[in-house]
């Protein structure tokens, strides 16, 4: 809802409480960020789990077209997060480090 939506349900809301409110449902939509990213943090570093890379995209028509193990290496180095945290030795063929 909208801080105007509440005002017209809520007229005499002070807007301290609306204020809350706005913080409030911050922290609600936060918690399943933090919750998923650790899940994933943790299989990656205590699990050992391997790195997920993209092996394929998807055409215009819908068929599936996959990647050669150098598009897959291209790929993987020029992601965003690789290039933030740096590269995992990975064997791209059987996908393990």
């Amino acid at each position: 809802m909208k801080e105007s939506d509440f005002k017209k349900y809520y007229p005499n809301l002070p807007k301290e409480v609306l204020e809350r409110g706005k913080a409030v449902r911050l922290i609600f939509l936060g918690i399943p960020l933090l919750v998923v990213t650790s899940i994933e943090l943790y299989k990656r570093l205590i699990e050992g789990q391997q790195k997920k890379v993209q092996v394929g995209e998807i055409m215009m028509d819908g068929s599936i077209r996959p990647f050669s193990e150098e598009e897959i290496k291209d790929k993987d180095k020029n992601s965003i997060l690789t290039q933030l945290f740096g590269e995992d030795n990975i064997d791209y063929k059987s996908g393990k480090k």
